[in-house]
């Protein structure tokens, strides 16, 4: 829901145009009117999608920029909750605290933390929900 807010600020922050003006309701309708043969081809088994924009765009950059698969702009949590974020949430992850609400088992949270702390696993997905959990707790 806030993926091109989040695009938008990172883009401006460095002078970087990004996809936006592919929303421009006329490319838009364009591009509901080709064929799927314009938009995707198939190559050994794979996909290629966007195949007319990249054709279109190798003529004017290299075409490692245009063959590039998709990357994300996701929030490294993972490494902040290693370091910058890492008191903070051994603040949440409180024993007593946990124990005391009832609802969580904090053995099972303190296995977690361990284990991600020490790069055993990436239990961010599951760390994360589980402090906002423990704030939404804290304030309510």
């Amino acid at each position: 829901g806030d993926i091109l807010t989040k695009v938008d600020r990172a883009s401006m922050a460095v002078g970087f145009e990004t996809r936006a003006p592919f929303l421009d309701h006329n490319v838009a309708t364009f591009a509901f009117s080709l064929s799927s043969n314009y938009k995707i081809k198939r190559k050994n088994f794979s996909k290629i999608t966007k195949w007319c924009l990249r054709e279109i765009l190798k003529k004017y950059l290299p075409e490692n920029l245009t063959n590039g698969s998709k990357s994300g702009f996701a929030m490294p949590l993972g490494k902040w909750l290693r370091g910058p974020l890492k008191e903070w949430a051994e603040t949440l992850f409180d024993k007593n605290t946990i124990l005391n609400q009832g609802f969580l088992n904090p053995d099972k949270i303190k296995i977690l933390w361990t284990d991600h702390l020490n790069y055993k696993n990436d239990n961010t997905e599951i760390l994360w929900r589980i402090l906002m959990w423990q704030s939404w707790m804290e304030i309510n």
